[in-house]
């Protein structure tokens, strides 16, 4: 059945909690040569097109990073970039951009496409994504006490919109425009729908991503519905509807990838291709964001996030490269960092604050990215339900393989720990929409210990967006882990995980 998007508490909300992301640099390694399905509005014939090109080649802080601490990779010494677009060159007349997350996200699933827009003459600092809480919980009737989790659509909306009045307003303030281009994408699909209709005056351009049906442009404002084969094709009756003809572009791609970046570049800006569809290089690299507590997106005041190179030639690590204390609404940065360096972001819980920390590893930066996202854990009941299921072991390291661009596939992604394939048709098969693989050595016993200390694959925890394998990452010496997810290799420190948590490593 096709709701439409204007209902508050209409079932695409009820329905989005199967629907992708968890929470982009490069391209990945399957280029764009799909075709779309261009559909006009006013109900004329469908022409096909190209869906993309080929991709082309704070708060305070303490010390720097330490001669010799490079991180480098093996392409250490060749040009670092055929092409450089840097910040201060970006067009300020374009018009500034605010993305809205979908469920149990937050603002990093449009950081891919807000790096590959800078890339292409827009301001990084002017593209915003909010966060709110996606999983309001409604009460449960009276006669069903026990009652599944239902979402609350008119209580998580006034989140949304407060969250999208908030951003526009620091916008208009710090750059005089009076509309912003508004995207939304899967639950927020319907939060921006319907805050564009009710507030036309504020939004230029509205992006309908793998959202609702719509029977109209929402306010009458200019818009663009983008779905797919992959997930849940939509005929929208707006200014143009896009469907991917392409069943392996997934719920979470209709938002983050290349093939949806240039559907939403061609959009705004009047059907022109744009220049470049990777990440180009940029100078000087910034770094800022937030640290969110996963899937409610709440803060907490008093945490910290401490920075270090990471060398894998050399593991005594010294002094973090900075600190950031986490300001009261979760933002960390602005900060600049070094180029062809890998870094490890570790997350620490304020004092008395009894949730594990966490770390972040990410691949070398090439450009600035202001929609850094890193999620603590959630005290949430909905949110850290299948997280709570993790065997957590000094025996062993726990990692979390997160995609920011597509959902994990079976056939067409290889994803290697040390040596050993993660990706199987039980854990990542077409359509399951995985963003993030859990992998650590299962219990043997029903409580959290030692597991049998081999490496099986198997399945082991599934949920919402995500699943897992039976993967053993020991810890008896202290060493580097190799994660290879295609041609990107990242180098993980093998972390006792029921005293330093888990490792959380974005492989794109």
């Amino acid at each position: 059945m096709l709701v439409s998007c204007r209902s508050r508490r209409s079932s695409w909300l009820v329905a989005a909690l199967w629907l992708c992301h968890l929470t982009a640099c490069e391209d990945d390694g399957d280029k764009s040569d799909q075709k779309s399905s261009d559909v006009s509005a006013a109900g004329g014939k469908s022409s096909t097109g190209e869906g993309g090109k080929a991709a082309q080649a704070g708060a305070g802080g303490t010390g720097s990073a330490g001669k010799g601490d490079s991180g480098r990779g093996a392409d250490y010494g060749k040009p670092r970039c055929s092409v450089m677009v840097n910040d201060a060159d970006c067009d300020r007349s374009k018009r500034p951009i605010v993305f809205v997350h979908g469920t149990v996200a937050n603002g990093d699933s449009f950081s891919h496409p807000a790096q590959l827009l800078a890339s292409n003459g827009y301001c990084a600092d002017r593209i915003r994504a909010v966060e709110y809480n996606s999983l309001v919980a409604a009460a449960c009737p009276k006669d069903k006490p026990d009652c599944a989790f239902m979402l609350d659509g008119a209580a998580t909306y006034k989140r949304a919109k407060a969250a999208i009045d908030e951003a526009i307003q620091q916008l208009r303030d710090e750059t005089g425009a009076d509309k912003v281009d508004l995207l939304g994408h899967s639950q927020g699909a319907g939060h921006g729908a319907v805050y564009t209709r009710e507030n036309p005056d504020k939004v230029a351009h509205y992006i309908h991503l793998a959202g609702g049906q719509l029977e109209s442009d929402p306010g009458d404002v200019p818009t663009l519905c983008l779905s797919s084969t992959g997930d849940m094709p939509r005929n929208c009756k707006t200014t143009k509807n896009v469907i991917f003809d392409d069943d392996t572009l997934d719920h979470a791609a209709v938002s983050s990838s290349s093939e949806a970046f240039v559907e939403i570049y061609k959009f705004l800006n009047d059907d022109k291709e744009p220049d470049h569809t990777s990440v180009q290089c940029g100078d000087p690299i910034v770094l800022e964001g937030r640290a969110p507590t996963f899937g409610d997106n709440t803060f907490l005041p008093g945490s910290k996030i401490e920075v270090y190179v990471v060398n894998e030639n050399v593991f005594a690590r010294g002094a973090p490269a900075r600190v950031f204390n986490i300001a009261d609404d979760g933002k960390f940065g602005p900060w600049e960092a070094k180029p062809d360096v890998a870094y490890e972001f570790k997350l620490i819980a304020p004092a008395g604050d009894k949730r594990k920390p966490r770390h972040a590893y990410v691949k070398p930066f090439v450009r600035s990215d202001r929609l850094l996202r890193f999620s603590f854990e959630s005290t949430d009941p909905v949110a850290s339900a299948t997280g709570k299921k993790v065997n957590y072991d000094n025996s062993h390291s726990v990692i979390v393989a997160r995609r920011r661009q597509k959902a994990f596939l079976f056939g067409r992604d290889s994803l290697t720990i040390d040596g050993f394939e993660a990706i199987n048709e039980g854990n990542a098969k077409q359509r399951s929409v995985v963003c993030a693989l859990y992998l650590y050595d299962a219990a043997t016993g029903d409580a959290p210990g030692p597991g049998d200390g081999t490496s099986s694959g198997e399945s082991i925890i599934s949920g919402t967006f995500l699943n897992s394998a039976d993967v053993f990452i020991p810890t008896d010496e202290t060493r580097y882990v190799e994660v290879k997810f295609g041609d990107t290799v990242l180098h993980v420190q093998n972390w006792g995980s029921a005293t330093q948590g888990m490792s959380i490593v974005l492989v794109d």
